[in-house]
């Protein structure tokens, strides 16, 4: 019987594993401008995941969206730049957050970093690794666009600056 029992919970975790667990996301973001000619983001990023166990570790895995202004617009040109890893503290139960901060433009740049791209790498306590990345698409991450300066982010207080992730497929 202990034999069995031992199969299953090998069998169960390897699933586990396997799958995209999906995660409940909340981000903020703070705007700085520094001496009028640049301007900084910080960003909380916070997951919260009731499916998994004690002891396991998050990873936010990062980049940027770069756009540059065409026409008075700001137009998509490069994805994923300046891409790093970000190891989530725990901060309550099933709670993994972490800050991180990053220039988004200087002063007479036609380009400015428009979104924050991420997926999460999970390690769980066993060892084995899954990303939660919004869906199972080989190319899925999920995104936080970044607001624009005079938007009343850019006060000390990241509450009053939520930002809406989307799932990006």
């Amino acid at each position: 019987m202990n034999r069995f029992m031992s199969i299953i919970s090998s069998l169960v975790l390897s699933l586990l594993a396997s799958s995209t667990l999906a995660g409940e996301i909340n981000m903020h973001t703070k705007l700085t401008v520094r001496a009028a000619i640049a301007v900084d983001a910080q960003f909380r990023v916070a997951y919260l995941n009731k499916d998994l166990p004690w002891g396991t570790r998050v990873y936010l895995q990062y980049g940027f969206e770069q756009g540059e202004f065409q026409n008075g617009k700001l137009v998509t040109n490069a994805r994923w730049l300046y891409t790093s890893e970000l190891e989530l503290k725990p901060t309550a139960a099933y709670v993994w957050q972490g800050d991180l901060t990053r220039e988004l433009f200087t002063r007479g740049s036609s380009r400015q970093l428009s979104a924050l791209q991420f997926v999460f790498k999970i390690v769980l306590p066993n060892g084995q690794m899954t990303y939660d990345k919004g869906s199972n698409g080989t190319l899925s991450y999920y995104q936080g666009n970044v607001p624009y300066v005079n938007s009343g982010c850019d006060s000390f207080q990241y509450a009053g600056c939520s930002v809406l992730v989307q799932k990006i497929n």
